[in-house]
């Protein structure tokens, strides 16, 4: 039996049907070792995580933001 370790997104909707897919014809989980399990964490936490990751914008000021998203 051969054995694979991937890295991947764990809020990416498509890898983790792909995963859950592998799962249901008979692949077996044999660790995992996420740091967080993305579905238990509150808003603060995927706050952190996000910042955490770098996923995040940085805005000099409220008009600049307003007019870069079409709202002036």
């Amino acid at each position: 039996m051969a054995t694979i370790t991937l890295k991947y997104d764990a809020q990416n909707v498509v890898i983790k049907s792909i995963l859950d897919a592998a799962v249901a014809a008979g692949a077996t989980i044999i660790e995992s070792n996420s740091e967080f399990n993305t579905r238990n964490l509150s808003p603060i936490e995927r706050s952190i995580e996000d910042i955490r990751e770098g996923r995040i914008t940085h805005i000099q000021n409220i008009d600049n933001a307003l007019e870069e998203i079409g709202h002036k």
